[in-house]
């Protein structure tokens, strides 16, 4: 009888509401895949200092990757056009970025210009 007693008392435990509120509760992420949409012009140092500053901080926040949007007429359409020996220097600097910050770096394909949205 002492043993059922214990069991019972183990059950009313492990089922008792948490002593701290619901507010204050942490959820925990069950998200694998984090990604944050940025669209830059790799062109201009300003929105490459922008971006680094974002990749930095969703790094820190827990962010895995970066879905990387032209703008400014920019294309990373190697069948159409080569990139410009100065995109190709920024993407690099970018992409060295993303790795030492263990994001992924994934090429935005769709042009925004053509579904009529703009998320900048």
């Amino acid at each position: 009888m002492a043993s059922i007693g214990a069991l019972l008392s183990a059950v009313s435990t492990l089922l008792a509401p948490a002593s701290t509120p619901a507010a204050t509760q942490r959820l925990r992420n069950t998200f694998t895949r984090r990604y944050i949409l940025v669209r830059v012009n790799l062109n201009r140092a300003a929105d490459r200092q922008e971006l680094l500053g974002i990749m930095r901080r969703g790094a820190a926040a827990g962010y895995n990757g970066i879905v990387l949007g032209s703008s400014g007429g920019q294309s990373i359409d190697i069948w159409d056009r080569p990139p410009s020996p100065d995109y190709s220097r920024a993407f690099a600097t970018i992409r060295k970025a993303a790795a030492s910050l263990h994001l992924a770096l994934i090429p935005y394909a769709i042009d925004a210009n053509e579904v009529g949205c703009d998320v900048r």
